[in-house]
């Protein structure tokens, strides 16, 4: 599967025997880390509300 945004395209790999989602290039993803349950919704909408400058570095 692979979705694409503004000024990037990222390839992700679905494991069907552990049911857990990553990255091709194995770097970290906070998309991966909300699907395998590692982020919670409520991160992920703090994280949202941040000013992207604040966010550039993740």
């Amino acid at each position: 599967m692979a979705v694409t945004g503004i000024g990037s395209v990222q390839t992700y790999i679905y494991n069907s025997q552990t049911g857990r989602l990553s990255t091709k290039d194995g770097s970290a993803d906070e998309f991966v880390d909300y699907f395998n349950g590692e982020l919670s919704e409520k991160e992920c909408e703090e994280r949202l509300s941040q000013p992207l400058h604040s966010r550039a570095g993740r």
